[in-house]
């Protein structure tokens, strides 16, 4: 006969230091007061990194902010994503850094964008051709990568942001790209199936659907056997001996 081992606890829980649960679970649920969340979000850092330029004997300073609200951040990817695409859906990548240095100018820094009028209509455009000058020329963007491992805290912050922007844009790219190629194949579908039905339609001009439909219907009671061996005994026959049976049968009619 097996016996089990019996485990003995101490009569008091306080020498095992086991504390309330009820009193944690409570703790945990109390809840942060305002003044608390507004100290919270007042720990939001919003510094600024400058970046000289030297040009001549002029220096010009180019201020870029290391915070984005989240309205301003959906518009960053949008202005990138949409510019990387045709008015046809055609994905266009040398477009995609361009677009991601205007974003950055837009909605990070104290330059202004290149813009150019209209001739008919009189509307501001952006001067893509300016825009590609000033990125060669700047190098921003690479400036802006290769700050990940900065000394400063505020150079380091503004590559965190600049890393998770450029993630969303890659990630909005691709899933616009499998939508034009979803379309794409949708389209490619239903011109076959128009090109099948207008097939369909070319071979029954001038048959009665009515008729047909009833010889359709007569299959069902046919035996298979019997269907096999006309079929075979039919293809055996001479090709000339066919013509000239339908023949003789359209002279009947």
């Amino acid at each position: 006969m097996t016996t089990r081992p019996v485990l003995f606890l101490p009569y008091h829980l306080s020498l095992l230091n086991i504390k309330p649960i009820v009193k944690e679970t409570m703790t945990m649920r109390k809840k942060l007061t305002h003044a608390q969340m507004k100290k919270l979000s007042a720990l939001r850092p919003a510094g600024t990194v400058s970046i000289s330029y030297r040009c001549g004997e002029d220096e010009i300073p180019v201020l870029l902010k290391t915070t984005l609200n989240l309205t301003d951040t959906s518009a960053f990817i949008d202005r990138v994503t949409l510019g990387s695409f045709t008015p046809d859906g055609d994905y266009i990548p040398e477009y995609q850094e361009l677009m991601m240095f205007g974003a950055i100018l837009q909605f990070l820094s104290n330059v202004p964008l290149p813009e150019l009028r209209d001739p008919e209509t009189g509307r501001k455009l952006l001067d893509l051709a300016k825009l590609h000058e000033m990125m060669d020329s700047m190098d921003l963007l690479t400036r802006i990568r290769a700050m990940y491992n900065s000394k400063e805290e505020d150079e380091r912050r503004l590559w965190k942001l600049f890393d998770r922007l450029e993630c969303m844009v890659l990630e909005k790219l691709e899933f616009r790209r499998q939508q034009a190629a979803g379309k794409t194949k949708l389209d490619e579908l239903f011109e076959s199936a128009t090109r099948l039905l207008d097939q369909w339609e070319g071979a029954f001009d001038g048959i009665d659907v009515h008729a047909f439909a009833q010889k359709l219907s007569q299959l069902e009671t046919l035996d298979e056997k019997k269907l096999v061996a006309a079929v075979l005994d039919r293809s055996v026959q001479p090709i000339h001996t066919v013509f000239q049976e339908e023949r003789a049968e359209e002279n009947l009619q």
